[in-house]
């Protein structure tokens, strides 16, 4: 089959490789049987066995290497994922240390699994330090020994010597690790313990320039795979042992076992029926009954990755950003101008339910720039703030309750949209629009509005699995039963005739009237998502409202701001190529063009590698563009 065939085979969900270039960096991979164990000791001791080459050396400040006469620094470790073998990635620059290394790899490695090799180390170091004090002790008693092999010629004491230093070294090793390689009956697989604690990537060399994509979707995964699941990787441009170009994949999003995700199935669905979607496609932001259209430069990228879940360091970060941002708020428009948001929030709610406080555009509808979900964020601050004074809830929490309620309610109508577009690629027939225009549009208002009323009773379920105790619950019924007909009705989702009716309404495109007639058992279409997987990260979600406290709350940016801020700094659009790129003539440097709105962590996380530079860094930045 020619690379060709394998393109085509995967145009439904074409690659985006964002890399960040250091020409500085180079690639070494140790092929040793025992590679972990042999890490563990270049780690710890600067050596490796077997005599293995390039030559090791360790400081306390640093890991060199000497290849053909040079000597490189040790800038990170990396498991490839196809071999289970570690990379060694070097420099000619001594700016990073390994511990400076392991602290700043960034967003690749989890905070936790930085923490756990940091503490391998101190574990290690700490043993070491133990067995040098014990070998003071024991000096004497050896040296006791020692005169007992007296009439043994010097070269055989000194191997004796030596042996039992070995023998003690390894006694640390095999504390941490359990037994080393070579034994007959290890207690422990410990090259694969050392290594699951390395950042995973995959090695794509030589580069073949316009062909990165192809590459690294054969690479991650191998070819029978569809690579990340939606798309993305993060991946380092850096000079291979041959001194040819290469890529180091570091991050990607591995994709779910037997079920296509929700961007192949929208990307499958844009090649293979362009005529269930609107032509032409909108290119405006329409807040439900705000009348007037607003632009993208009215809002700010969500990250929700972490924020729905109720413990960890994403949501402890979301806590202190938010609390940092409703301060500002409320500096920024004052009491009074607070108390009138307070009005007019909950006003808007009784006309329009809970789409006064976010709303989503559906990908059938808008344009690739402008679908998703928007979250009002002056409205949901000014609840929060409601909340707070009332003496119901502190404003952080509130917010946070407030938020994820929403997002809850608008991920239902992606997942609406979802097991359409299923039903869409499966029939080869669309019926999004048609369900739109006929059921949606028939119901507004009415008792009968189904998805919102199902809308509602998702938002209310993670509640009731997220609220510390009934009074929290019962804030936000009363906000529900503020809102209109529909919304009003989330109850009827406890009703599993009401998900059958729902569904009977999504496969027939028509309003579903009991009378006589029986639903259709279809309620897994929605329930259980047999067919797809659909994940929050997937759908493109923005804060609607400008200002410092929404500025305060950035996480990713737009396609066009990341372009802007590459102009800024100097770079160029490099002409022609599949997948065009931006450089600098100064320093040669290169970034690819970013060709998914908005930019991907995984793309964000080269961007910044790619100018040494943090996201709060960035932050300052941004302001001036």
């Amino acid at each position: 089959m020619s690379s060709d065939d394998q393109v085509d085979r995967r145009y439904h969900l074409e690659p985006n490789v964002g890399w960040s270039e250091e020409l500085d960096l180079i690639a070494i991979e140790i092929q040793q049987e025992h590679a972990g164990y042999d890490l563990l000791r270049l780690i710890h001791t600067g050596s490796v066995r077997h005599g293995a080459e390039p030559t090791f050396s360790s400081s306390r400040t640093s890991t060199t290497l000497t290849l053909s006469g040079k000597v490189l620094f040790l800038r990170g470790i990396y498991r490839l994922e196809s071999r289970d073998l570690p990379l060694i990635v070097v420099s000619e620059s001594s700016d990073k240390s390994w511990d400076k290394a392991i602290r700043d790899t960034g967003d690749d490695i989890p905070r936790a699994l930085k923490d756990q090799v940091s503490k391998t180390v101190r574990e290690y170091q700490e043993k070491l330090r133990e067995w040098r004090e014990d070998e003071k002790r024991e000096e004497d008693s050896w040296a006791q020994r020692l005169k007992s092999l007296e009439q043994l010629p010097a070269e055989e004491r000194e191997k004796i010597e030596k042996g039992h230093k070995a023998y003690k070294r390894m006694e640390v090793l095999q504390q941490l690790f359990g037994d080393p390689p070579g034994r007959k009956e290890p207690r422990f697989d410990d090259d694969k313990k050392l290594l699951e604690m390395l950042s995973p990537a995959e090695w794509v060399s030589p580069l073949i320039e316009g062909e990165e994509a192809f590459q690294v979707q054969e690479a991650v995964g191998g070819p029978g795979s569809t690579g990340s699941r939606d798309g993305e990787y993060e991946a380092l441009r850096m000079k291979g042992v041959d001194g040819k170009p290469g890529l180091l994949v570091r991050s990607w999003t591995p994709p779910n076992d037997g079920v296509a995700s929700f961007p192949e199935l929208k990307a499958a669905l844009e090649a293979e029926l362009p005529s269930a979607f609107r032509k032409p496609r909108s290119a405006t932001l329409r807040p439900p009954k705000r009348g007037g259209v607003v632009t993208l430069d009215d809002t700010t990228f969500v990250d929700l990755d972490g924020i729905e879940e109720q413990g960890g360091q994403a949501l402890e970060i979301f806590l202190e950003d938010s609390g940092q941002a409703l301060e500002i708020f409320l500096e920024d428009i004052g009491r009074e101008e607070m108390d009138e948001q307070i009005k007019k929030a909950r006003e808007a709610i009784k006309k329009t339910g809970t789409e006064a406080l976010g709303w989503y555009q559906p990908f059938h509808i808008w344009d690739e720039e402008h679908w998703g979900i928007y979250l009002h964020l002056d409205r949901l601050m000014a609840l929060a703030w409601d909340m707070h004074w009332s003496g119901r809830l502190h404003c952080q929490r509130a917010l946070y309750l407030l938020i994820n309620q929403l997002v809850q309610h608008e991920l239902f109508h992606a997942k609406t949209e979802a097991a359409l577009t299923w039903l869409e690629l499966g029939a080869l027939k669309k019926k999004y629009l048609k369900y739109k225009n006929d059921v949606y549009e028939n119901a507004r208002g009415k008792e009968f509005w189904r998805e919102e009323a199902l809308a509602n009773w998702e938002a209310m379920l993670w509640l009731k699995e997220n609220c510390k105790n009934r009074e929290e619950i019962r804030i936000f019924e009363m906000l529900f039963e503020l809102s209109p007909p529909g919304y009003s009705n989330w109850e009827d989702g406890d009703d599993v005739w009401t998900w059958r009716s729902f569904s009977t309404e999504l496969v027939e495109g028509v309003p579903f009237d009991s009378d006589g007639k029986r639903p259709l058992p279809l309620e897994g279409l929605l329930r259980q998502m047999a067919g797809f997987e659909l994940r929050p990260e997937d759908i493109p979600t923005r804060w609607f409202g400008k200002g410092s406290h929404a500025d305060h709350l950035f996480r990713v940016p737009a396609r066009k701001e990341m372009i802007r801020f590459l102009k800024r700094r100097g770079y160029e659009l490099e002409p022609g190529g599949k997948h065009p790129k931006m450089c600098h003539k100064g320093s040669g440097k290169c970034f690819p063009v970013p060709r998914k709105d908005p930019v991907s962590r995984n793309v964000f996380g080269s961007f910044l590698t790619h100018f040494g530079i943090d996201k709060n860094e960035y932050k300052k930045q941004r302001l001036t563009l």
